[in-house]
């Protein structure tokens, strides 16, 4: 994602918290034929830069590390 690139990923576990339209196609399990299919329209639309940009904000080493200082200080470690 921090290199604009869009992903093809199936909706399970914790990728769908990660990823939605606008970075992403997601699947269902067993559709990935349809994903890939779907991918040639969708994909030209989708804003490389923006992808890049949101990524690289979300992911930060400044804000990977806010999100665990509030996990330890809500669990009393720090």
């Amino acid at each position: 994602l921090c290199c604009g690139v869009p992903v093809i990923a199936p909706a399970v576990a914790a990728l769908p918290e990660f990823l939605d339209p606008s970075n992403s196609i997601l699947f269902t399990e067993g559709d990935i034929e349809s994903a890939l299919n779907s991918a040639f329209e969708i994909i030209p639309q989708l804003d490389p830069k923006n992808i890049s940009e949101t990524a690289a904000r979300k992911y930060s080493y400044t804000n990977i590390g806010k999100e665990f200082k509030q996990v330890y200080t809500e669990l009393g470690l720090i």
